[in-house]
């Protein structure tokens, strides 16, 4: 379940801002009791990736199937999602996007910064 879980936190960072808690935990019980487990037989115990070819499948740690997995639910989430709201509402087109970004930025906290 740490892998699970793990999965389900990369996603948290590419939908910050953008959807309500509720849906974020209906989203965490999804992935940790239905998608990962499926995502992580294809390479365990056997699975088809593990037979792929002669060396099969090799995973160090299984760090590869916890990052796809929350890699495509982040950019899936982001997508359905949206931009966040009123972050870029001066900016129209995609050269000011590019080129007018702020001078500066206010972090939030500055001890968190330093870490």
């Amino acid at each position: 379940w740490p892998f699970a879980m793990t999965a389900t936190t990369i996603v948290s960072a590419g939908v910050a801002e953008r959807v309500v808690f509720p849906g974020y935990c209906v989203y965490s019980i999804c992935m940790t009791c239905f998608i990962y487990p499926i995502v992580a037989s294809w390479t365990r115990g056997g699975g088809f990736l593990a037979n792929f070819n002669d060396a099969g499948f090799v995973d160090f740690a299984g760090g590869g199937m916890v990052h796809l997995t929350g890699g495509i639910g982040a950019l899936i989430g982001a997508t359905v999602a949206g931009q966040r709201k009123d972050r870029f509402a001066s900016m129209t087109s995609v050269k000011a996007r590019v080129l007018d970004l702020p001078e500066s930025f206010s972090p939030h906290s500055i001890p968190l910064t330093v870490l």
